[in-house]
């Protein structure tokens, strides 16, 4: 018997009380003046992350002149899908818009709100927080709804363990993040050092147009692509922005490059493993002749090809001003000596089956199951 489940039996052999949200916690409604906040203090669906990762750095100012208030320990929860998954502890105090809700629990002596935001990040509010949600371009959250979702209020001492239990796993997590963000600047460092010939020099500049072959992909519907990898659809679907979903058919046999060509990320670089079905919003590229596939791939995501978008509501990269970007193309063997290096940097920090990302997955994973366990109470009678 573990620690919790020793606990459980002496403090609640008979299950725990569940009581509706409304009964333990509240809305915020008093406001703020926007003028009156401190900078960094204002947080919108925008400043939360995704998958209940908290908050990120302020990204806008308040546009309204009075904010909602929000304060350490108040729990702020997106409000808006496919925003229902951004939800932040708050450590400090602020304001936010109509967007987020702001919870408070009414007695923190009775109901820690570090233990209730797990509850509500938990697998099963997320879930019912969805089906109630209301709306059809833009659906919110049900504020009445939410109130009436049951959660369990355990004897103070086993929320305070469940939450040390918890908070350890997300530490972990955290750590191999901030580690993987290490990385990903010591690849950036070696990537700008090795393909960077400017002082180096017996190395030409080749517009693209001269050395490979590029063609937009083809047209597909969004009602034949499958979010799910399944038996009969699973070949993998590039749009603009990488990896869109999984189709039936392929319509590219050999490796390539993709570069974005359309929407606010176009010029992005991806590298496609065959068979993969291209959409009209991906450039597949290929080489001309003799040139290592994943050099181009470094050599691409170097270029910053992002620059040369065009301005506008929807931006743009057209093929006709890809061909007149120059990139750097040394030798076959310096281009391999400099693949052996970055694509072991690749591997550690974009591979999912393998490196970091996979670490991190699997720690996510490890931390959701023990969450949902840890969660999942006997109800006592009434």
């Amino acid at each position: 018997m573990n620690k919790i489940e020793e606990m459980i039996e002496r403090l609640c052999p008979e299950g725990v009380e569940y009581k509706l949200l409304s009964e333990v916690a509240g809305y915020v409604r008093e406001r703020v003046l926007a003028e009156e906040l401190v900078p960094g203090s204002y947080v919108g669906v925008n400043e939360l992350l995704q998958d209940y990762r908290g908050r990120g750095k302020e990204i806008h100012i308040p546009s309204e002149d009075k904010c909602i208030s929000y304060s350490e320990g108040d729990i702020l929860l997106g409000n808006i899908r496919p925003y229902l998954k951004k939800m932040w502890l708050a450590d400090s105090s602020g304001g936010t818009n109509g967007d987020v809700l702001v919870i408070r629990v009414i007695d923190s002596t009775t109901l820690n709100p570090a233990f209730l935001w797990q509850v509500l990040a938990a697998h099963e509010f997320t879930e019912y927080n969805v089906q109630h949600s209301k709306g059809a371009k833009m659906p919110r959250g049900d504020k009445k709804a939410i109130m009436d979702f049951s959660i369990p209020v355990p004897p103070m001492e086993i929320q305070e363990e469940i939450v040390r239990v918890l908070d350890s796993f997300a530490e972990l997590e955290t750590e191999l993040e901030t580690e993987l963000e290490a990385r990903k600047a010591q690849y950036a460092y070696y990537r700008d050092k090795l393909l960077d010939f400017s002082t180096r020099g017996g190395v030409a500049l080749m517009p693209l147009g001269d050395v490979l072959f590029m063609k937009a992909g083809a047209s597909i519907s969004a009602g034949n692509i499958s979010d799910l990898l399944t038996e009969t659809q699973a070949v993998s679907c590039y749009g603009g922005n990488g990896i869109r979903g999984y189709v039936s058919n392929a319509n590219q046999e050999t490796d390539a490059v993709l570069v974005g060509r359309q929407g606010a990320l176009c010029g992005n670089v991806q590298f496609a493993v065959a068979p993969f079905y291209a959409t009209e919003h991906a450039v597949v590229i290929r080489p001309k002749g003799e040139m290592n596939l994943r050099y181009l791939y470094h050599a691409l995501a170097f270029a910053d090809l992002s620059q040369y978008k065009t301005s506008g509501a929807q931006p743009g990269l057209s093929v006709k001003r890809l061909k007149r970007v120059q990139i750097p193309v040394p030798s076959l063997e310096e281009q391999e000596y400099i693949v052996s290096i970055l694509d072991k940097f690749d591997t550690l920090l974009n591979n999912i089956s393998q490196g970091l990302p996979a670490e991190i997955e699997a720690r996510k994973k490890q931390y959701e199951y023990y969450r949902e366990k840890l969660l999942a109470f006997k109800e006592k009678a009434a």
